[in-house]
């Protein structure tokens, strides 16, 4: 037996298609915020008062070891209170 199908129209394409590059916006950021890097701080293996650390917040620039996140500010090793919300970046200089 013989089954036929039937014919598909095919519609030309008359334009140039691009749609991956239109579609897909990527981003290189590989900066995390700055509740991203204490919560992965405060969570590794590591202790983070044996680590210097540069804190730049909206006023100063700050070189000092952070002892503990309390609320919404980080306690550090010469016992200043700096309030998160104030934070710009945070990077590791060293480790003691």
């Amino acid at each position: 037996m013989k089954e036929y199908l039937p014919k598909v129209f095919v519609s030309p394409i008359t334009k140039k298609i691009d749609n991956d590059q239109e579609v897909f916006m990527g981003s290189n950021k590989s900066d995390k915020s700055v509740s991203e890097v204490l919560d992965s701080l405060f969570t590794s293996d590591s202790y983070t008062f044996r680590r210097k650390f540069e804190i730049r917040t909206n006023k100063e620039v700050i070189t000092t070891s952070i002892i503990s996140r309390q609320g919404n500010k980080l306690l550090t090793l010469d016992n200043r209170y700096i309030d998160i919300l104030d934070i710009i970046s945070i990077k590791e200089i060293s480790s003691r």
